[in-house]
Order: C-alpha cells, then sequence, then structure tokens
C-alpha cells in the first residue's frame, strides 16, 4: 500500500480534534436543539386555562358557567386581565360590557349591579327591526314626531340586551330591550310616553365597539 493510501486511512481513523469543523458543526446543532426544547417547554408551561365564551353576552346579564368554555391559552404578561378558569365569578355579577363568542372574560367587564349605571329600557319597534340589531350590538336612538322638522339623536351608543319579536296573529315589529345610563333614562321615557316614534338603528362594529 502506498504511502498516500495509509496517509488517508490514518486520517479517517484518528478521532476528530476540537477544531475539527465536523465536531464543532455537531456541537452547534445539540446547542440548537437544546435551546429550542427549552423555548418551547416555557411557551407551553406560559400557557393558563381561561374562560371563553360560547355565545353572545349582553350588557347586564350575569355570567355563569355555562357560558363559557374553558381553553388553554398564551397571555403573557396580559393574562391578570382576564378571569382564570379557577377564578370564582362574584356572586351578583353583571357584564358592563357586551362579550362575544370565543371572546375572553375580561376582569373590568364585570361588576355587581348596585354599581352598574345603567338600567333596561323596553323600547317598542311596530316596523321591521333590523337584522343586526341583536343581543349584544351597539345602536342608537332615533325620535321623529309628525309636524316636526327631521328626527333627533337620543341616545348615540347603547348596548341590546335582548331583543323579542311581537306575538299574536299578524304581530309585526319587536321590542328591543336596551342597556341606558341612568342619567338619559328622562328623556328616554318621556319620548316613550309621547306620541313620536322612537328608532332603533344599528350601530357598525367599527363605531360602536367595546372599549
Amino acid at each position: 500500500m502506498g504511502s498516500f493510501h495509509k496517509d488517508a486511512l490514518a486520517k479517517r481513523l484518528t478521532p476528530p480534534g476540537w477544531r475539527d469543523p465536523r465536531l464543532l458543526i455537531g456541537i452547534a446543532l445539540v446547542l440548537v436543539s437544546i435551546i429550542g426544547g427549552v423555548f418551547y417547554a416555557r411557551q407551553v408551561a406560559s400557557t393558563a386555562p381561561v374562560l371563553v365564551a360560547n355565545r353572545q353576552l349582553a350588557v347586564g346579564e350575569e355570567p355563569s358557567a355555562e357560558s363559557f368554555s374553558v381553553k388553554e391559552l398564551r397571555l403573557s404578561d396580559s393574562a391578570d386581565n382576564y378571569f382564570p378558569a379557577y377564578a370564582d365569578i362574584p356572586a351578583g355579577a353583571v357584564l358592563t360590557v357586551p362579550v362575544g363568542p370565543g371572546e375572553l372574560l375580561p376582569r373590568s367587564a364585570v361588576a355587581t349591579f348596585e354599581r352598574l349605571n345603567l338600567r333596561p329600557v323596553a323600547v317598542r319597534v311596530d316596523g321591521p327591526v333590523a337584522e343586526s340589531v341583536r343581543k349584544g350590538a351597539r345602536v342608537e336612538l332615533w325620535y321623529s314626531q309628525e309636524g316636526e322638522a327631521g328626527a333627533r339623536l337620543l341616545v348615540e351608543n347603547a348596548s341590546v340586551s335582548n331583543v323579542s319579536a311581537a306575538q299574536g296573529i299578524g304581530a309585526r315589529g319587536a321590542t328591543v330591550e336596551i342597556m341606558l345610563p341612568k342619567e338619559q333614562l328622562p328623556q328616554v321615557l318621556t319620548a316613550l310616553a309621547g306620541k313620536g316614534r322612537v328608532d332603533v338603528i344599528a350601530v357598525p362594529a367599527s363605531v360602536g365597539e367595546k372599549p
């Protein structure tokens, strides 16, 4: 066997040194794998079980366990802003903002009824009600009266807590229950008691979305 072949064989049989590129690449791959595993483990460990609404919830409604599902979500620093799955919702608490299907339950959205500055008002609508006027929607109230020039805005942004269709043969329209601040009750109740007409108009989501 020639000296060239002997040298080549010796190189293959010689254990790689610390400066061997193959060894350095292998070490780098192992380190990357370990770091990636640690990062993934931390990401998984940072998830928490939270309450997620499984239906539309309206302002003034009492949140119950049946209205929520439990999901594991990664919320990082914002986890304290929402109700975890194991927390007890205060007895007699109601929602201060609408919570839609798939949305988390914010702690700021829950208050006792005594602290809620809203009251339900039933508005009877004789004509057709838009499909967008539904539970949890934001609406405006407009008042018009025969003999007056145009309509005037009564309430700019209110939340619908319930919509019920008129009952009986040939009945039309619906009753829309709206949550209103107490300071707006006098003008709205006066308008409802008058001879004019109160219309409920849905507010587009980009305008009336909850804070």
